[in-house]
C-alpha cells in the first residue's frame, strides 16, 4: 500500500489486495483487537528500526493481554540520523504521543527490549534534545519492563516495515522559534500578580507579525508607563560595571548562565528541572544573560511581541530602582514596575517596586 501511494507510481491493484484483505482481517477481529478497560493498566510496547518506530498499546484483561491499537510510523530524513538510542526513545516518544489520552491520567508499563529509557534517567546532565524528551517524560507516571527481543515480535515486526510518515506531527526538535506570542486568557479581571500568566494559553505563530489591531484597548495604556528619559540615564549608570561579571557572581544569574553556556545544572533534582523548565525564557547574547518577557496580559484576546529585558543581578537592583524612582519624580510603585521592565528584569521585581 505504501508503495502503490507514492507519487508517480502507477496504482495497479492485483496481488496486493489478496494481502491487503487477509492483513485487515487479522487486524480488525477478534480476539487481536479489543477495546480499552479504562481501569486498568496500560501497556505500550515500542520498538525501532533504521526504517521505522512502532508502538502498540495493550491491556491484560481476563489474563491475557489483548491488543487495543497497534501505531507507528516511518522516520524522517533528519530521524535516521538519531544514533541507536535516540530511535528507541523517539519510538517512545511517538508513542506516548500518539497515545496520550489513555496514558496520561494513571501510571501505565512501558515495555522495551532496550535500555535507552534507563540510560536517559541514569544521566544527570543530558542537553539538547534527550533533554527535552526527560522533560516531557517527566509529566507522566510508569514504569519500564526490559524484555528480549525475540519476545518483543509484534513490534519489531512492525518496525521493520516502510510505514507512511506522519507529517502531521510536530516537530519538537526545532532549536530556535521566533515569531509573535498571542495570549489568550480564560479570567477576565484584571490581576496584577505575574503568577497568574499559568492561567493563560500561549499561541504561538511563526508567522509575520500582526500589526492590526482588533481591540478596543490595548493592553498596556500610556498611562500606566511613564514617558521619561530615564532609560538613557539607567544606561549611564550602568556603563561603568562590568554587567557580564557581575552577573556571573550573582546566584539568580549564575544558574542560567551555567547551563545555558556549559550544560551544567543543579544538583538537586527539582533545581535542575527548575532550571531546564525556565531556561526558554532565557538567552546569553554578546556575554550577557537576557530574560524573554511574554506580554502581561490584562484584557481577553491581547496580543504583544515578546520583550528581551536585561537580567540584572543583585548588585545592580538598587541602583535602577533609586534611579528611576528619583529621575520621575517619585511615581507609584505599579508604574515604577511598569516601566522598568520595559528594558530589565531579576526575580521578585515587582515587589521591589513597590519596596
Amino acid at each position: 500500500m505504501y508503495r502503490l501511494l507514492k507519487k508517480d507510481v502507477p496504482f495497479l491493484w492485483t496481488e496486493e489486495e489478496q494481502s491487503f484483505n487477509d492483513l485487515k482481517n487479522a487486524l480488525s477481529n477478534p480476539p487481536i483487537l479489543s477495546l480499552p478497560d479504562l481501569t486498568q493498566k496500560m501497556v505500550l510496547t515500542t520498538d525501532t528500526s533504521d526504517l521505522s518506530v512502532s508502538y502498540n498499546l495493550s491491556q491484560i484483561i481476563d489474563g491475557q493481554e489483548r491488543i487495543i491499537s497497534y501505531g507507528g510510523r516511518s522516520l524522517k530524513p533528519a530521524e535516521r540520523n538519531y544514533s541507536a538510542v535516540e530511535k528507541e526513545l523517539l519510538a517512545v516518544i511517538a508513542g506516548i504521543k500518539h497515545y496520550n489520552e489513555f496514558l496520561r491520567p494513571k501510571e501505565f508499563l512501558i515495555r522495551t527490549d532496550s535500555s535507552a529509557i534507563k540510560f536517559l534517567n541514569s544521566e544527570k546532565h543530558v542537553v539538547g534534545r534527550l533533554e527535552r524528551w526527560n522533560l516531557m517524560l517527566s509529566g507522566y507516571k510508569y514504569r519500564v519492563q526490559h524484555i528480549k527481543g525475540k519476545q518483543n515480535i509484534i513490534a519489531d515486526r512492525l518496525s521493520r516495515i516502510e510505514l507512511p510518515t506522519d507529517d502531521s506531527a510536530c516537530d519538537d526538535d526545532m532549536e530556535y522559534m521566533s515569531g509573535d506570542v498571542n495570549v489568550v486568557s480564560d479570567k477576565l479581571q484584571e490581576d496584577d500578580d505575574l503568577l497568574d500568566r499559568s492561567n493563560c494559553i500561549w499561541e504561538i505563530s511563526l508567522d509575520a507579525p500582526n500589526n492590526n489591531n482588533d481591540f478596543d484597548e490595548p493592553v498596556t495604556s500610556s498611562s500606566d508607563i511613564t514617558d521619561t528619559a530615564d532609560d538613557n540615564r539607567a544606561d549611564e549608570l550602568l556603563s561603568p560595571y562590568n554587567k557580564a561579571q557581575l552577573q556571573g557572581c550573582c546566584p539568580d544569574c549564575k544558574v542560567y548562565i551555567d547551563y545555558l553556556q556549559d550544560g551544567i545544572l543543579p544538583r538537586d533534582d527539582a533545581g535542575a528541572r527548575k532550571i531546564v523548565y525556565q531556561s526558554e525564557r532565557y538567552l546569553l547574547q554578546e556575554k550577557l544573560l537576557y530574560h524573554l518577557d511574554l506580554p502581561r496580559q490584562r484584557k481577553r484576546f491581547a496580543a504583544e511581541t515578546v520583550t528581551r529585558q536585561l537580567v540584572l543581578p543583585r548588585s545592580l537592583r538598587e541602583l535602577i530602582l533609586s534611579s528611576y524612582h528619583d529621575e520621575s519624580c517619585h511615581i507609584g510603585g505599579e508604574k515604577l514596575y511598569n516601566t522598568i521592565r520595559q528594558k530589565y528584569y531579576w526575580p521578585h521585581l515587582y515587589v521591589d517596586s513597590f519596596n
